[in-house]
């Protein structure tokens, strides 16, 4: 964000700026390639358009962690060649942003597509086909080309020079806060929107299993063990809030910074240089904690997945060489969710 601001952000070592992020995206690579391998290890057993959601969304962290350490930070410090630099100037800070929205967008659709499951599960195949989600997935990576190119509409784009340095009046500052703006909604606010409203619609219906009529079919399901029924409850909505707030947690502070900064620096006066110069450090350090979410994504939503859960152990075991050691795990989870996952398939390990 510092790119398009009159204010540069405070000026740390490069070398414990280059180590912070460094780390930070090679952890956040190792996780989402972990999980993707998980995911295509078991593409016989974790069957369902579901999963084809949660792969690419991996894909798209580990290319945001590709793209920002090895393209916007490793190779614009130490490539001397003109046309690269100023490509990775134009197209660093944008392609970012975009990729991040890809990330963000990718969890409307998760979002969406349990809502339809739980909300409307006859009609889920239906609505949740191949064609449908291929449709979804091409609009969800297209977008953030037109995201990257925002700013070129209006500002002037140079093939050996970065645009952003380049001043063109007190209006381009006013047009980068207005477009930077919709960027933030897309990324930000539009799927935050998206994740509270299925989620609390959920949380709405489990507290409206206490009805006579969704109360029988519980029982019925459970084995009329009411305690199981409200563990159940429990603990999705344990997961919902953790969701919810993990994401809340990392993007709002850096959202309603980058937000005030923007604006500030498009009405910027003597008055209130102190002001964004303060803004612009705190952007600064929230980024980390932003750029943080997609370390976090791969392991919340393999965690919360008992079909992964239970496939991420078949391949510990496989891989130690442990198989009969599984295969007793399995026994003793007799008459939980996850032995009746896994009971069928048990000779595929």
């Amino acid at each position: 964000m510092s790119n398009i601001t009159t204010t540069a952000p405070p000026s740390f070592p490069v070398s414990g700026y280059d180590i912070g992020y460094f780390v930070m995206c090679g952890v956040t690579m190792a996780t989402n390639i972990i999980g993707l391998l998980i995911l295509i290890s078991g593409r016989q057993r974790l069957k369902g358009l579901s999963y084809t959601i949660l792969a690419s969304s991996f894909i798209s962290c580990i290319l945001v962690a590709f793209w920002y350490e090895i393209v916007v930070r490793l190779i614009y410090l130490r490539t001397p060649l003109l046309y690269i630099r100023g490509f990775i100037c134009n197209f660093g800070g944008t392609g970012s942003i975009a990729l991040m929205t890809n990330i963000n967008l990718h969890l409307c659709l998760i979002s969406a597509e349990r809502y339809i499951f739980v909300m409307y599960p006859f009609n889920y195949h239906k609505i949740i086909n191949r064609c449908n989600v291929t449709i979804a997935l091409l609009a969800i990576w297209v977008l953030p080309i037109f995201i990257m190119m925002g700013p070129f509409f209006y500002r002037e784009l140079s093939l050996t020079r970065c645009s952003f340095e380049i001043f063109h009046g007190r209006q381009t500052y006013f047009n980068d806060a207005v477009c930077f703006s919709v960027m933030l909604a897309l990324l930000y606010f539009v799927p935050l929107f998206t994740i509270v409203t299925v989620y609390v619609r959920i949380y709405i219906l489990i507290q409206a299993h206490g009805s006579s009529q969704l109360q029988s079919q519980r029982q019925q399901q459970a084995n009329k063990d009411p305690a199981r029924i409200a563990k159940k409850n429990a603990k999705a909505i344990r997961q919902m809030v953790i969701l919810i707030g993990v994401f809340f947690v990392c993007w709002t502070p850096y959202a309603i910074c980058s937000v005030t900064l923007l604006w500030i620096s498009a009405y910027i006066s003597v008055q209130l240089v102190p002001v964004s110069f303060n803004v612009a450090w705190a952007v600064f350090v929230l980024r980390y904690l932003a750029y943080c979410y997609p370390l976090f994504h791969p392991v919340l939503y393999c965690y919360f997945n008992a079909h992964i859960k239970m496939e991420t152990m078949r391949l510990y075991y496989k891989l130690i060489g442990k198989k009969d050691a599984y295969r007793r795990l399995l026994r003793s989870m007799n008459g939980t969710t996850s032995f009746y996952i896994e009971k069928r398939s048990t000779t595929m390990i």
